[in-house]
């Protein structure tokens, strides 16, 4: 037997292996089974065009054009352009300058205040009034 012979088997049976594989692959799937998928697919695709018009359908042709709800938007904006705006009290109170006896009475607060708290911590006995009363000074700024 010949070289070309030889060969010329080994192809015809690749192309026998090759159509046994393929009937194997396309088992139970019929021409008409993918034609109906793909006409389904069209239907599908279609649909969903019609879908995304829709969507981008000019907003100006939707909006309702009622006259009634004109005439209340305008009446709204008027309403809102006549109320008088308040300054808020935080700002009135924090441009306005404090009494002198409120001033003294606001020092004594903070003075009583820093003495309590200075009272509370343990200092040692050694430290002098005048100690104390630089802390105070410096825990004041």
């Amino acid at each position: 037997v010949s070289t070309q012979s030889t060969g010329d088997q080994e192809v015809i049976n690749a192309y026998k292996n090759g159509v046994i594989a393929m009937k194997d692959s396309r088992k139970g799937i019929k021409s008409e089974d993918v034609d109906n998928v793909f006409a389904e697919l069209s239907d599908l695709m279609t649909d969903q065009q019609e879908i995304d018009d829709a969507f981008s359908q000019n907003v100006d042709k939707i909006l309702v054009d009622d006259p009634e709800l004109e005439k209340e938007l305008d009446q709204l904006v008027n309403e809102s352009s006549e109320i008088e705006i308040k300054e808020p009290p935080s700002k009135k109170y924090a441009t306005s300058s404090p009494s002198a006896s409120s001033k003294k009475v606001l020092q004594e607060n903070l003075d009583d205040g820093f003495a309590k708290l200075l009272d509370g911590l343990s200092l040692s006995s050694e430290q002098t009034s005048n100690e104390k009363q630089e802390k105070t000074a410096e825990l004041a700024l």
